[in-house]
């Protein structure tokens, strides 16, 4: 998540073209990662009776939303003019 959150930022605060691809692919690298791994660990650990509630979570984009959107904020204080 502190991954994600800082390549965000840093794609946001980049000028050079090669930098900024190398951060879009670590955010996509993480973020792929939390959708990938997160409904297979629910899938293996949760019981039966809290089975939908954490996909329905874990679908709902909580795991990458979070660090898309903290990253969103964070870099658009810091290029905010």
């Amino acid at each position: 998540l502190l991954v994600n959150s800082a390549s965000t930022m840093a794609f946001g605060t980049l000028r050079n073209p090669t930098a900024m691809c190398l951060a879009k692919l670590l955010i996509g690298f993480t973020e792929s990662l939390q959708w990938v791994w997160a409904p297979l660990w629910i899938g293996k650990w949760a019981s039966a009776e809290s089975l939908p509630i954490w996909m329905n979570l874990s679908g709902g984009g909580v795991s990458s939303g979070v660090g898309n959107g903290l990253g969103t904020i964070i870099a658009g204080y810091t290029t905010a003019q």
